[in-house]
């Protein structure tokens, strides 16, 4: 079991919060004006706003100042948001500031979210880990080099898969929603992994002719809530992890908890590529070295270390849900048949489009 500390908000009814630390009432929050705006939030601001909610939250409830600072690195930070408190879901909380130090939080604790009270987790049977990939790269949205996502995943897995702790496989081409809805029946992986683009309750598939077909996140949470499920989704799409309105389905991240999901690893924002790039690698190379919440933590540490200029606050923008309460993701991964299955070396024919700059992606050239 993994020791947690607990602040918890559940609605008043008059626009407030009950804050709560480990079940004991420490003060009332009420979000600032300059944060209830609703609107997408710029790169260059997200720091910022991080240090004024941490202002309002910690000027609100001095109790929690002292309750920060009685806690080690070790303990795993957990944001739960009870009944009525969905409208905090879309503030920036991987900004806010330790109430001394002012360094995000989220870089010091394994700091996960949490909706309502937590699960339990199934032990995965001391068996290898199933991982199914899907890219998304439809041919009428913008090209991002799915390809090259691929081949980091592959390079970036072939470790664990040698010492026979991985089973990976990607959708094939094109990745359509049929065909993913087929595979997650039949193979029930313990991770679904998604790359391609989004938008706040929506995520791009792809058609026959490799055309964006959009599945919105009601039809997740049908999919999901009455049969078996995913261990972990990972969403590398933008605004996988925003939340439309108060609805937990208008968001896709949220619907999937909604839908019993225990864990979710997705983006609040929109993400450059090149920090989703080697996020996705890095998350590979690390994924068993520890329990999750720790490897995601160690994952924005190294991001906000390498912090580009033309890239601010790229760190931040991963949001992970965690449903399970005081346990690991991956605690009885053992040995076993493993393999990675990728995709061909070079693309179907009925894939390819008359302008060869358009292959982006598709093919290892």
């Amino acid at each position: 079991m993994v020791n947690e500390a607990v602040l918890s908000f559940s609605s008043r009814g008059d626009g407030g919060y009950e804050v709560c630390f480990d079940g004991v009432s420490v003060g009332t929050f009420r979000v600032p004006d300059e944060l209830r705006v609703v609107r997408e939030w710029e790169f260059f601001e997200l720091e910022s706003l991080g240090d004024r909610l941490a202002k309002a939250l910690f000027g609100s409830c001095p109790k929690l100042v002292e309750c920060i600072r009685g806690l080690s690195g070790s303990v795993r930070f957990v944001l739960e948001f009870g009944k009525g408190a969905e409208g905090l879901l879309n503030l920036p909380w991987e900004f806010l500031g330790h109430p001394d130090s002012g360094k995000p939080l989220s870089l010091e604790f394994p700091f996960v979210r949490r909706i309502g009270g937590g699960v339990r987790l199934e032990p995965l049977g001391g068996r290898p880990l199933k991982v199914l990939v899907v890219i998304c790269e439809p041919l009428d949205l913008d090209l991002f080099g799915g390809r090259r996502f691929h081949d980091v995943i592959c390079e970036e897995s072939r470790g664990l898969v040698e010492k026979g702790l991985f089973q990976l496989e990607f959708l094939g081409l094109p990745s359509t929603p049929d065909e993913f809805g087929r595979r997650v029946l039949r193979d029930c992986p313990d991770v679904v992994h998604f790359i391609g683009h989004g938008n706040v309750g929506v995520l791009a598939f792809e058609d026959e002719g490799g055309g964006a077909v959009n599945v919105d996140a009601k039809k997740f949470y049908e999919f999901f809530k009455r049969r078996e499920k995913p261990r972990l989704v990972i969403l590398t799409a933008c605004f996988s992890g925003a939340v439309g309105g108060r609805d937990l389905v208008s968001g896709t991240a949220t619907a999937l908890v909604e839908a019993g999901v225990p864990s979710i690893l997705a983006m609040q924002l929109p993400i450059g590529v090149e920090s989703a790039y080697r996020l996705v690698g890095d998350l590979y190379a690390s994924l068993l070295d520890s329990s999750f919440d720790e490897v995601v933590r160690d994952l924005r540490a190294s991001r906000f270390f390498a912090e580009r200029l033309d890239a601010p606050a790229q760190w931040g923008i991963p949001v992970f849900y965690l449903q399970g309460e005081g346990e690991r993701l991956f605690e009885d991964v053992s040995k076993g048949e493993s393999f990675l299955r990728g995709w061909p070396s070079s693309s179907p024919d009925y894939w390819l489009l008359p302008e060869p700059e358009l292959f982006v992606g598709r093919r290892e050239d």
